[in-house]
């Protein structure tokens, strides 16, 4: 998976918002491990990070309608859909359950 572009800073001032502010608006990915024969469904589940259907108690799940692009987007094969498609489910389930025991 390539790495994201880092940002220098340069689209916080675009927005202008002072430097001296930018530290709070920059956060550091953490380093997880992944095994490799859930990259595919990782890879998915960050490019379907803003595809989250919101109601009155909060997200209430993802925005299928965008999953075959994100898939495509990603490489997903078309013989890989199911299994990774199981797999965003279920991290879709636990990051539900996780917001909701934080309410």
């Amino acid at each position: 998976m390539a790495e994201p572009p880092r940002d220098d800073g340069n689209s916080l001032q675009m927005l202008g918002i002072p430097v001296q502010a930018q530290a709070a608006f920059v956060v550091e990915p953490e380093e997880v491990d992944v095994p490799p024969e859930n990259w595919p469904a990782v890879k998915v589940m960050v490019g379907m990070q803003t595809q989250w259907r919101h109601g009155m108690a909060g997200r209430t799940g993802l925005v299928y309608e965008a999953l075959p692009m994100v898939m495509r987007a990603v490489g997903i094969q078309a013989e890989e859909e199911p299994d990774v498609f199981a797999a965003v489910q279920f991290m879709e389930i636990e990051m539900l359950r996780t917001w909701s025991a934080k309410k």
